[in-house]
């Protein structure tokens, strides 16, 4: 028993890794091809991931531009 604890252990932590990779190489588009969504939940699950990252990257780019506007 104790083996295939840890087996599911690694392969949890297999797939988290590959989900942060996945998500990097998604929203710095390098998109290696290497991973790419299987199911129609997943394809979903990533256009709505991409979308609010998206948000995230124009909010931080607002916060920046208007920082620099407020010290000129």
């Amino acid at each position: 028993m104790n083996g295939s604890s840890s087996d599911r252990e690694k392969n949890v932590q297999s797939r988290l890794l590959d989900s942060l990779y996945f998500a990097y190489y998604t929203i710095t588009t390098t998109g290696y091809g290497d991973i790419a969504p299987g199911s129609d939940a997943i394809k979903f699950f990533t256009t709505v991931l991409n979308v609010i990252e998206l948000l995230f990257i124009v909010i931080f780019i607002n916060v920046l531009t208007s920082n620099r506007r407020e010290k000129s």
